[in-house]
């Protein structure tokens, strides 16, 4: 047997789907692609049961073998193949062998790097949220065979060797997403200086790149760990901008421009209300009100709780930066201000949630807020730009801008 080689978290040894038990289901409320091979397949079945033939309509434009087609959802959203026990017919009368590829993977995610193939997951499924954010010890890396048959869903393939012009940064995908993980993961650094310690160093690393000075990235990095690893780093954070008014104002334009726009996922909007509730910040003014509120839950509930359980927000971004191919999706600067965006968005939620709960707050509350914006901001294709249209509109065009949303 073939085998090939596989980079992935080591948590993903400890995922499973649990099926019906799932408190949400991947089976509803989104699109469903579905590749050529299995549109093909679906084309000839000449069974008229548990047939998805009469359900399928090709997308236009930009479509491909992976994404050729989508499945024609019921009227309550949900696939024509789920059944009254939340489970998928196909599933249980055909086989895994006979799903397309989006439905076997999920919710794994896979990129090839250089050949080599890596596989994560996406936090928007329940399950696979709890098995990633609660490695207390944090997301170790490793590499496994597996049999060449064995399927992937590929978002990108990426060949670093090629240096292309307009892009410099995939040049050092690997170098620079190396170190980012090695930075989020060094706990002798509380969580927001280490995400303002990788702004210091991204804008060095894109001066850099702007400038078109080689060999220049790898003293970069050389540099940042050395300062790091002696404290001498402690200086840039020490002269951060903060201002909780400023910190609470965009982050609500934001959820005003971007999120309330289209969302209508109550298991989400169940777990915004209750944030925006526990600080009185309900309507788009901000009130003086909300603004002790927030200080007074970050004091009484946030910062005992994080103490004890920063890891939790530690995997997120680990796990972000690692799926994503962070810098390199967008740039180096916008893949950075997302990061910075979905940490603050959410961290702004638990907050909100703590005030709102109080003592009754629990994990199962973090992991439902997380699981359940991964799925309806961080799955939505639009997002990005929403969020970076906001703040460019808002002057926050920078590194240094963005430190308004960790540095408080």
């Amino acid at each position: 047997m073939e085998l090939r080689t596989v980079l992935s978290p080591n948590y993903l040894r400890e995922f499973s789907c649990i099926g019906s038990e799932c408190e949400d289901t991947c089976c509803s409320g989104w699109q469903i692609t579905i590749d050529e091979k299995s549109y093909n397949k679906y084309q000839s079945d000449q069974e008229h049961e548990l047939s998805l033939k009469s359900y399928l309509k090709k997308l236009e434009g930009k479509s491909n073998k992976e994404y050729f087609a989508e499945v024609i959802l019921e009227a309550n959203s949900s696939c024509p193949m789920l059944n009254q026990d939340r489970l998928c017919s196909l599933h249980k009368e055909k086989g895994e062998e006979y799903l397309s590829n989006l439905c076997v993977t999920y919710p794994r995610v896979s990129n090839i790097i250089n050949g080599i193939y890596e596989r994560s997951t996406t936090l928007s499924c329940p399950e696979a949220a709890r098995v990633v954010l609660l490695k207390q010890e944090g997301i170790k890396f490793e590499k496994i065979d597996e049999a060449l048959e064995e399927r992937h869903l590929i978002s990108r393939k990426i060949n670093t060797n090629k240096k292309v012009e307009e892009k410099r940064e995939k040049f050092y995908l690997i170098e620079l997403r190396e170190f980012t993980i090695k930075l989020l993961q060094n706990r002798n650094y509380s969580l927001s200086e280490r995400l303002n310690i990788l702004g210091f160093f991204l804008e060095e690393v894109n001066n850099s790149l702007s400038l078109d000075e080689k060999g220049r990235v790898q003293l970069i990095i050389e540099d940042f760990k050395e300062k790091i690893l002696y404290g001498e780093i402690k200086e840039y954070i020490s002269i951060m901008p903060k201002s909780v008014t400023k910190h609470l104002e965009i982050v609500r334009k934001l959820i005003d421009n971007s999120i309330f726009s289209g969302i209508k996922d109550k298991r989400y909007l169940n777990s915004l209300m209750e944030a925006l509730e526990g600080l009185r910040y309900t309507g788009s003014l901000l009130c003086e009100e909300s603004v002790n509120l927030y200080i007074d839950a970050n004091k009484t509930y946030y910062e005992p709780f994080i103490e004890n359980n920063e890891y939790i927000m530690e995997n997120y971004l680990v796990n972000t930066v690692f799926k994503n191919l962070f810098p390199i999706k967008r740039g180096i600067l916008e893949d950075y201000m997302m990061l910075v965006v979905h940490y603050a968005l959410i961290k702004f939620q638990l907050i909100g949630m703590m005030s709102y709960h109080k003592e009754n707050f629990e994990i199962e509350h973090v992991i439902k807020l997380i699981q359940s914006y991964s799925r309806n901001v961080e799955h939505v294709n639009k997002q990005p730009e929403q969020f970076i249209k906001v703040l460019k509109e808002n002057q926050y065009t920078s590194f240094k801008d963005m430190a308004i949303f960790v540095s408080f």
